[in-house]
């Protein structure tokens, strides 16, 4: 660009350029270049300023994939209601319909029973896209909710030759958040990177404080192929899957529960070697102005419930077979 701009009258155009820091992470680098005359009115030479705009660039990607979500799950807030409605009707004169019949009959009806049962869970996340629920906020321990899913997971997943390992790194502060909320998302993350590895693999969780930042942290990094370049921007969007019987609802709606937390969700790929996806959580929770939050009281110490409760993006480009769910 140097060269070009010595060769010119009149500045360049600015130039955003895509490289990788020392440590391998993306850097955005924007360049400008602009003509030197000296005193008589000569070219004298060429100047060329480098500006670091990798977090102006992450902010922007962000604040448009919200933009779409916000869209988007209007429409689907819509869409979702309309279904309901006819859905539930459907279903119970399906139930009645199981009491009368038997044999062959009886299983064509549980079949459809269950297909039902899916669509319901489908339209309870085009719900969540538009409003998220009211967060019953809490002092919550991340490492001993990541250790139950992880005890949870290894029980499902030890046919399958999966190796998923935890390490929490101490201390390790309890986050202020709605843990049900934060399971979903957890637990989302985890089964994705499951299901990029279908031949066995080793999935690696992560969980340390960002003490100067305010910030817990968790990695879910699997081994799988990696997220083609073409989809990494993408993954996030709501029915945007690469995943079969997947409905592009997952990651969608785990964006929105962190967002609404005051956090963010990243993603970095490298081709052949996995996906690493990066929830990044503030330890005092989210801040009023943070979008769909609220609160159920004061937090709580830990393990106590909160009143009212119910039981019960822009990385190295890569490739991961599977995105979403």
């Amino acid at each position: 660009m140097l060269l070009e701009q010595l060769e010119a009258t009149e500045p360049l155009p600015p130039r955003l350029l895509e490289l990788e820091g020392r440590d391998g992470s993306p850097l955005a680098v924007a360049v400008r270049a602009f003509p030197l005359v000296g005193p008589d009115g000569e070219k004298a030479g060429a100047v060329v300023l480098l500006q670091d705009v990798t977090q102006e660039r992450e902010l922007e990607l962000r604040a448009r994939r919200s933009e779409r979500l916000a869209a988007v799950g209007q429409l689907a807030a819509g869409a979702a209601h309309e279904i309901r409605n006819p859905l539930t009707a459907i279903k119970g004169f399906i139930q009645l319909l199981d009491r009368r019949l038997e044999g062959e009959a009886a299983g064509y009806i549980d079949i459809v029973l269950q297909e039902i049962e899916r669509i319901e869970t489908i339209v309870n996340d085009l719900l969540l896209l538009a409003r998220q629920p009211r967060l019953r906020l809490r002092r919550v321990d991340v490492g001993a909710l990541l250790q139950r899913l992880v005890d949870m997971i290894r029980l499902d997943q030890a046919a399958r030759s999966c190796v998923v390992e935890l390490r929490v790194r101490e201390p390790l502060p309890p986050v202020v958040a709605d843990e049900s909320q934060l399971r979903q998302v957890f637990l989302n993350l985890i089964r994705n990177g499951l299901d990029a590895m279908p031949e066995g693999g080793c999935l690696q969780i992560r969980a340390f404080a960002n003490p100067a930042a305010g910030t817990v942290v968790v990695e879910v990094e699997d081994r799988g192929p990696g997220i083609p370049p073409e989809h990494l921007g993408r993954i996030f969007d709501p029915f945007f899957s690469t995943k079969e019987g997947g409905t592009g609802l997952g990651l969608a709606v785990s964006y929105g529960i962190v967002r609404s937390h005051g956090g963010h969700i990243d993603v970095e790929s490298e081709p052949g070697r996995g996906t690493r996806m990066r929830v990044v959580l503030p330890v005092d929770g989210p801040p009023p102005t943070a979008p769909a939050s609220s609160t159920a009281g004061e937090p709580e110490a830990a393990g106590s419930p909160a009143p009212g409760a119910q039981p019960g993006p822009a990385g190295r480009v890569g490739g991961k077979g599977r995105t979403g769910s």
